[in-house]
C-alpha cells in the first residue's frame, strides 16, 4: 500500500472537481483545506455530506467555490457572520 502526502492528494484536486466535505464534528482535515487554498483551487463544486461549517467558510472566503449543495452549514457561536451565510444573501441578491 502507498502512503500519499497530503500535497500529493491535494494535488489530485482539479479546478471544477467536486468534492465531498463532512461536518465539522466528523473529524474535519483543515490541513487538507488549507491545502486546496494555498493552490488555488478554484470552481470547486462542494456537496456537504450532510452539512458543513468552518471548511466551507474557509473555502468560500478564499473565492474557491462555483457551487455549494448541503442540508444546512453549521453556525459557530461567534459573532462573525458565516462566509456560507453571506455567500447565499450575495446569491440571493443577484
Amino acid at each position: 500500500m502507498e502512503i500519499v502526502s497530503l500535497d500529493s492528494l491535494a494535488s489530485r484536486i482539479a479546478p471544477g472537481s467536486l468534492v465531498a466535505i463532512p461536518p465539522d464534528y466528523s473529524g474535519v482535515s483543515l490541513a487538507a483545506t488549507r491545502a486546496l487554498v494555498a493552490r488555488g483551487v478554484h470552481d470547486l463544486r462542494v456537496l456537504c455530506v450532510p452539512t458543513s461549517g468552518i471548511q466551507i467558510d474557509i473555502l468560500i472566503g478564499a473565492g474557491l467555490v462555483a457551487e455549494l449543495e448541503a442540508a444546512r452549514s453549521e453556525e459557530h457561536t461567534s459573532e462573525l457572520q458565516s462566509r456560507f451565510g453571506i455567500s447565499y444573501a450575495v446569491f440571493c441578491l443577484k
